[in-house]
């Protein structure tokens, strides 16, 4: 039988004075009570408790394995207070990887508040738009604007963007306004490496638009600097590019069309007993970003868009 288990009957017994009042107050049977008794006994060799018509009595053993289990099983409890205090306090290194723009704009404020409250915490938070390899680059977190393809790994839905055209008012003053996804194709579009393609929602079905430019590159933000700067035609989250379009800097261009959504996820290795780095950390994001990128998801679209 348990031992542990046995010590804290024994102690029980020890403390009533009795095996039924012991199997009352640890809500087991008085059978049960007395069979952890005798495997106490047996396993010990000597005699615990008399027991007599009027009731139980400690022996001089007894009374010596009494103040032992006590003393053992009150520090085991402490190292288990101990235990659970330090996991549900944040302590350590917590590396995050995060796109480039996306961790600019709200993944950096997010880490920001997490230290001002955590201030024994560190944070190593690596910006770049290729996703790493989670488990073999030993992240504690990566943020991935996408649905994660491997299943192995939990994932916490944080937040949904919505996909916008945009342009340079003064860009369109020179070159024409695109009306429909063909115009596209005679429009230099300025690209993310990784999007050759350019999604849109026409009449209830997704249409894919292949599209061309003199300017590619892998950093988000650097297509919304060169747009701005009104070098032609951009594809961006509307947490990019919200600010811009609200100050008059781009123009957002086939607004009839509802939006392309894309949902943003948390990804961390495991799914059980979450290290109270990351819970908190997953927690403060949550509502951060359900708040900031959603702000940037009504600029002037009144239904509803459609996820990838």
């Amino acid at each position: 039988m348990d031992k542990l288990t046995s010590m804290e009957v024994f102690l029980s017994v020890a403390r009533e004075g009795s095996f039924t009042r012991a199997a009352d107050e640890l809500g087991m049977s008085k059978a049960m009570v007395s069979k952890h008794i005798k495997s106490l006994e047996d396993e010990l060799g000597v005699r615990l408790l008399n027991r007599t018509t009027h009731g139980v009595s400690v022996t001089d053993s007894g009374r010596i394995f009494e103040d032992r289990s006590r003393s053992i099983l009150d520090e085991l409890s402490e190292a288990i207070d101990s235990i659970r205090d330090f996991d549900s306090t944040p302590h350590g290194t917590l590396r995050v990887a995060a796109p480039s723009t996306l961790g600019t704009f709200h993944i950096t404020p997010a880490v920001a508040e997490y230290i001002q409250r955590y201030p024994s915490m560190r944070v190593q938070l690596a910006l770049r738009d290729a996703v790493p390899d989670i488990i073999e680059e030993g992240f504690d977190v990566v943020i991935q604007v996408s649905r994660p393809q491997d299943s192995s790994l939990a994932a916490r839905k944080l937040t949904t963007t919505r996909m916008v055209c945009c342009a340079a008012p003064e860009y369109l003053a020179e070159y024409g306004t695109p009306e429909t996804t063909d115009d596209l194709k005679v429009h230099n579009c300025l690209r993310i490496s990784t999007y050759r393609v350019w999604r849109f929602i026409v009449h209830g079905a997704f249409v894919d638009c292949h599209v061309d430019g003199n300017f590619i590159t892998s950093i988000a933000n650097s297509v919304r600097h060169a747009a701005v700067a009104g070098l032609g035609i951009a594809y961006l989250p509307t947490y990019i590019v919200a600010n811009d379009i609200e100050a008059g800097r781009l123009n957002w261009l086939l607004r009839d069309l509802a939006p392309v959504e894309r949902d943003i996820f948390a990804l961390f290795p495991h799914r059980r007993h979450l290290s109270a780095k990351v819970q908190r950390f997953l927690d403060l994001l949550t509502t951060r970003m359900a708040d900031s990128v959603a702000t940037y998801n009504v600029i002037d679209w009144g239904g509803s868009g459609a996820r990838e």
